[in-house]
């Protein structure tokens, strides 16, 4: 499973765009510091019939969400990006997994700093999920350590990660990972992400969110993780009927 998982988004039906929607979007030259929180599944919005919150620690009845600041060098040609998202790890029933997939999730919001990016995630139907905003980096690097703040601020709301890694480095392959997106019971969505391997480093920090924005809780303490020297493209918006 790969360490970065910040791309994980779902489509959504709709007229509106989805002629003009790309069928894939490819990042390269991309690093990300993620936020694992646990929280109780009833904070997050109800899933449909089969679906459960995945449970990062074994055993107990809680929920994770990751929330992955990234930023790469291009995307599509078009220059550099910046993004934040957060999204709950979720297990899909048994008829809708792939043995190529390594994580599922469903996205609860984010913000990004690429016209293009926002553009795209309108046309396919997100556009109340993923909205235009400013993500500011800060990150200081040695061979052992990696010290990261990333803050993203939108209409009425903002959310800050801080992760201090320490080394040695690690490298985690590659992999697949999908999210699916919902019209309320019914599942309506997926998109899958491809991420090439990379190079990762784990740590501890902390998220907080003001204003309304895409968490259920305003302050915690996170386990988390930075990642870099990988490519990533989402591909292949699936419509279910």
């Amino acid at each position: 499973m790969a360490l970065g998982l910040a791309a994980l988004l779902a489509a959504c039906s709709g007229d509106s765009g989805e002629a003009s929607a790309p069928r894939s979007l490819h990042f390269t030259g991309c690093e990300e510091q993620t936020a694992l929180l646990v929280v109780s599944p009833s904070s997050l919005p109800p899933l449909p019939e089969g679906f459960a919150y995945g449970k990062p620690l074994p055993g107990l009845p809680l929920a994770g969400i990751h929330i992955s600041g990234s930023r790469c060098a291009d995307l599509d040609g078009q220059g550099p990006t910046q993004d934040l998202l957060a999204f709950a790890l979720v297990e899909p029933p048994e008829s809708l997994k792939s043995e190529d997939v390594t994580a599922y999730g469903i996205l609860l919001g984010g913000y990004t700093q690429h016209a293009s990016t926002a553009a795209a995630f309108a046309a396919w139907g997100m556009g109340e999920k993923v909205q235009p905003g400013t993500v500011d980096w800060q990150l200081s690097a040695t061979p052992v350590a990696r010290l990261g703040s990333v803050s993203a601020a939108g209409a009425g709301s903002s959310v800050t990660t801080r992760i201090n890694g320490l080394g040695p480095p690690i490298q985690p392959g590659g992999g697949l990972t999908r999210a699916y997106h919902f019209a309320g019971d019914k599942l309506v969505a997926s998109i899958d992400a491809f991420y090439t391997p990379q190079t990762g480093m784990l740590g501890l920090g902390t998220a907080q969110q003001q204003g309304d924005g895409p968490l259920p809780l305003g302050f915690s303490v996170a386990t988390g993780s930075h990642a870099w020297d990988y490519d990533l493209e989402l591909r292949n918006p699936q419509r279910y009927p």
